[in-house]
């Protein structure tokens, strides 16, 4: 009965230093979690703001090379194409609108000098 009672108390003290070190390596792993998740947390909050920041400086651009602005800018982009779109069209009207030439021969000189090309 001794022997059996020592016996028990052995395989007690084996059992409860077995759950000593796992409840360690609970508690171990438990806090790498933790870090690992704050680490994840303060890369995503990064990410967000890096996107955040891009998008705000119009960047980002798209396969058509047409830049991508917030709703807010919107009138200030509208101005700025019609503004180009005026120039575009000032510069085109320049070109567009021709001279009134009197003069045959260089009337005739012009036209050969275009379709030589």
């Amino acid at each position: 009965m001794l022997e059996e009672i020592k016996y028990y108390q052995d395989d007690n003290l084996r059992q409860s230093n077995e759950l000593i070190k796992l409840s360690g390596k609970s508690e171990y792993t438990k806090n790498q979690l933790k870090y690992l998740e704050n680490n994840k947390h303060k890369f995503m909050s990064q990410l967000e703001n890096l996107n955040n920041i891009i998008s705000e400086g119009n960047i980002k651009g798209s396969p058509f090379n047409i830049t991508i602005s917030k709703i807010d800018d919107k009138s200030s982009v509208e101005q700025k194409i019609s503004d180009e779109k005026q120039i575009t069209e000032n510069k085109f009207q320049k070109i567009i609108i021709p001279k009134r030439i009197n003069d045959p021969e260089k009337i005739d000189h012009l036209t050969r000098k275009i379709f030589k090309k």
